[in-house]
């Protein structure tokens, strides 16, 4: 399926639709990196691309944070090594706040509703930018998984 014929259409896939679970399954996989099996799963996948380019919010959450611990995807860092740069400008744009807080905050503003507000590990993809970013977070064994896109 084609997420971005550019027809000025949102595709949204979630975890309590009847639609294609496999073809959103297969999604959650990619963008994970890593298979999901049976593990709990919540999924809200919204892609939309038209004349304003592409705007895409994808949530993940798995039960899942030991196996994520356990290998993390190339490219991703801590997110206390990845302040630097835009990516910084965007997550610590509150002078006042310390990394810490600032990571929390972001999550707390940019979770789906049913991800966890809080955190215990974040990680950043590197090359995240204001306008592109993708972050994964644990809570309690659960892996959370952030990403948007516009451009």
């Amino acid at each position: 399926m084609d997420l971005h014929p550019y027809d000025g259409k949102k595709r949204r896939f979630r975890h309590d639709d009847a639609g294609d679970q496999a073809f959103a399954r297969g999604e959650v996989e990619r963008l994970l990196r890593m298979p999901i099996g049976a593990h709990s799963l919540r999924y809200d996948l919204a892609f939309y691309s038209g004349g304003i380019g592409i705007v895409d919010n994808l949530f993940i959450s798995i039960e899942a944070a030991d196996a994520w611990r356990a290998k993390v995807p190339d490219g991703f860092l801590l997110a206390e090594d990845a302040l630097e740069g835009d990516i910084r400008w965007l997550i610590m744009a509150d002078d006042d706040l310390t990394p810490d807080a600032a990571l929390t905050t972001f999550i707390a503003d940019h979770r789906a509703p049913f991800q966890a507000p809080t955190r215990e590990e974040m990680w950043i993809e590197r090359g995240s930018d204001v306008n592109s970013w993708t972050v994964a977070y644990t809570y309690q064994g659960w892996l959370h998984w952030m990403s948007h896109d516009e451009g």
